[in-house]
């Protein structure tokens, strides 16, 4: 296992969708387990995992955001990590 590179891509998201995905998310009740890095309450949660979405956990709204935004990032990702083949696997909010 090899370390990579982390990319911040701020403006990657339109302020429309982020303004959506915060009234959205505003409505979920987080789960607080203690976080693997750093053992602190995480309060997020998985709406998508290997995947495929996880039922019952957030609004459609959300779950179509987050597909969205996989379109908006896969691009960039494929090329930076050299990985054609790559696809989301998990999302989550935080």
């Amino acid at each position: 296992l090899t370390s990579q590179p982390f990319y911040v891509m701020p403006d990657i998201m339109p302020a429309d969708m982020v303004g959506e995905a915060l009234q959205e998310a505003a409505d979920i009740v987080m789960d607080d387990h203690n976080d693997e890095a750093d053992w602190q309450p995480a309060f997020e949660i998985y709406i998508i995992e290997r995947g495929a979405v996880l039922p019952g956990v957030s609004s459609p709204a959300l779950v179509k955001i987050s597909r969205r935004l996989s379109e908006l990032v896969l691009p960039f990702v494929r090329r930076a990590y050299r990985c054609e083949a790559c696809v989301p696997c998990t999302s989550f909010v935080r």
